[in-house]
């Protein structure tokens, strides 16, 4: 049994693949071909603070996916001690070549993910902020695949950087950061079918 998880609505469905141009959405990766619709591939970054944070090897697996994808991306490793200077591993797909994009007709990030129940964010990156310190959301990685869908009103920055007027005109990169928070303890992630998706589910829907 497959569970849709938003923080509109909790209900039961089976996930439908938006195909990129579509109107409504714009299909980033599915891992169902060697390359991501936009960008050129998934990199695994980690602190260097000496606390014990890993990050293994991202991978692209083909089975035990939710129903009606071809494959997943699998993000997995140890975050470090919590304390300053402060652990952190972050995945992120950088648009690079096919450069920023305007995703401000879009309200929310919809993805498939599975996990270890624990908390992960999602962050967007834009060409107006400079020190990293890029808009997030929260959301819980549950034990069986689950619709997660993050409006993108919920995306708020950090408030160590830099704050600038939120948008989200010039998005040139999207990416997941675990743990939230993390001290010294194994993550595990599983994800696929991310887009950017024009309408919020209708509540009940």
């Amino acid at each position: 049994m497959y569970k849709i998880f938003t923080i509109l609505i909790l209900s039961v469905s089976t996930p439908t693949l938006l195909l990129d141009g579509e109107k409504n959405s714009l299909l980033v990766d599915s891992f169902d071909s060697d390359a991501p619709k936009i960008g050129r591939s998934w990199e695994t970054y980690k602190d260097d603070n000496n606390l014990g944070t890993k990050v293994n090897p991202f991978d692209i697996l083909k089975e035990g996916n939710p129903k009606g994808f071809k494959g997943h991306g699998h993000f997995s490793g140890h975050v470090g001690k919590n304390k300053d200077p402060w652990p952190w591993a972050a995945l992120d797909l950088a648009f690079q070549d096919d450069g920023p994009k305007d995703m401000s007709r879009f309200k929310a990030v919809r993805f498939w993910a599975r996990g270890d129940g624990k908390k992960y964010r999602v962050r967007i990156g834009r060409v107006a902020i400079e020190d990293y310190c890029y808009p997030e959301a929260t959301f819980l990685a549950p034990i069986e695949w689950t619709l997660v869908t993050l409006p993108l009103s919920e995306f708020k920055q950090p408030k160590w950087g830099k704050q600038v007027p939120a948008g989200f005109k010039d998005v040139n990169m999207i990416g997941f950061m675990a743990l939230t928070p993390g001290n010294d303890e194994d993550f595990d992630l599983r994800f696929t079918g991310v887009e950017l998706i024009a309408d919020l589910p209708a509540k009940g829907k």
